[in-house]
């Protein structure tokens, strides 16, 4: 329920509901990841850091509570506690081109180029190949990744990169929505 009051713009109830859940259920690890994700929303690290970390303790083999800690970790300049958990859960859902995607920009985060591309591009192959997905989306996300990581490498991240980087991620996420 939590996540659909999330869905629906009512975070206030999903934060009531996340808060009641790791309350009644704390060695759970879903009200923590709820209140992981809503911290991370509010912009708040420090506190999505402890919520997911806790429930990334219950549930290590969650892919998502993986790459929800790893991209806690990027947003806070730290891609080297990162990269491990988004391999891991890039393993752990294999037939999930997201967590692919994700690899990509934590790789990109610690400057290993070479590995986001070959992340980003498996993906992409990985999304083609997968009718329950949203390829549109998909396809948008791997041209964002593939675009950001040239411009990193050949050093020339200016502004008409950056905004066709934004571009391209804000025509993914409206295709998801």
């Amino acid at each position: 329920a939590g996540w659909a009051y999330l869905e629906a713009g009512m975070p206030d109830a999903a934060k009531d509901h996340f808060e009641r859940a790791a309350s009644l259920a704390p060695d759970h690890f879903g009200g923590h990841r709820g209140l992981g994700a809503l911290a991370m929303r509010d912009g708040n690290p420090e506190a999505a850091e402890g919520h997911l970390r806790r429930a990334y303790e219950l549930e290590p083999d969650h892919p998502g509570v993986a790459a929800d800690l790893a991209a806690v970790y990027v947003d806070a300049g730290h891609p080297e506690q990162a990269v491990p958990l988004a391999e891991h859960a890039a393993a752990r859902a294999p037939r999930r081109p997201e967590f692919l995607f994700s690899l990509a920009e934590v790789y990109l985060a610690a400057d290993d180029f070479d590995a986001a591309r070959e992340a980003a591009e498996q993906g992409r192959a990985r999304a083609r190949g997968d009718d329950d997905f949203a390829g549109a989306a998909d396809e948008l996300r791997a041209r964002a990744a593939l675009l950001e990581i040239d411009a990193r490498m050949a050093g020339v991240l200016d502004g008409a990169a950056c905004d066709e980087v934004a571009a391209l991620r804000a025509e993914a996420d409206a295709a998801l929505a």
